[in-house]
């Protein structure tokens, strides 16, 4: 069972969405949030596997939310569920630690599919589209010294489960080509994303990126 929290501050669009989707046999949304404050309380206290996240609360930033998460539930993600889906907005929830970005127009049955995929560690977006993304918005950042540093902390392994991050597999499809459990691919993952100060696989190949661990040859 995926285990979903909802936060958007528009009511009636929150509780269609958390209708709809509770009538999936294999989704249960487990907590719903109209702003931030909210969320940030239920968070800690439920077990969520993908965040369906307004860009646009009242007073607050949806993407705010994706570190608070990531604290407390290391394994989960993110999705973006907007009407802003410009290429700055879009850029800013990637470079956040969203995995996908979806406009409120999308079908359910795409948000369905979205949340699954999410949910089996399937990227919604290409390291290569993250990588235009951030450049045609703007906020490429500049290599800080102390990257390097962070980078050297990868063990042989992990650096292959990057470079496999890099390369668009899902989690399953690393595990198959490293010949390791799941469950070992994504306890190295946490673990990336720990040594590298990331909160995303998108975030950990942009940080290679940036710091010249990978080059665009190595995107999918």
């Amino acid at each position: 069972m995926i285990r979903v929290l909802v936060v958007d501050d528009h009511t009636s669009f929150r509780e269609s969405m958390v209708f709809m989707l509770d009538l999936a046999d294999d989704i249960t949304v487990v907590a719903q949030a109209g702003d931030s404050d909210t969320a940030r309380s239920v968070i800690p206290a439920n077990s969520i596997d993908v965040a369906l996240l307004d860009l646009d609360l009242a007073g607050a930033r949806g993407i705010d939310l994706i570190g608070v998460l990531r604290v407390h539930h290391p394994n989960a993600v993110a999705i973006v569920l907007t009407g802003n889906t410009g290429e700055k907005s879009r850029a800013q929830a990637i470079a956040a630690g969203a995995v996908g970005v979806l406009h409120k127009s999308t079908s359910i049955s795409d948000i369905l599919d979205a949340l699954r995929r999410a949910a089996a560690g399937e990227p919604l977006v290409s390291p290569r589209e993250a990588s235009e993304l951030m450049q045609q918005g703007s906020l490429y950042l500049s290599t800080e010294k102390n990257g390097h540093l962070a980078l050297a902390t990868l063990s042989q392994r992990e650096q292959e489960v990057l470079r496999a991050l890099a390369a668009g597999l899902d989690n399953h499809a690393i595990a198959e080509r490293l010949f390791v459990s799941h469950d070992t691919v994504r306890s190295h993952i946490v673990r990336i994303y720990r040594k590298l100060g990331v909160d995303s696989r998108l975030q950990a190949v942009l940080f290679a990126l940036r710091h010249r661990f990978l080059s665009e040859d190595d995107l999918a």
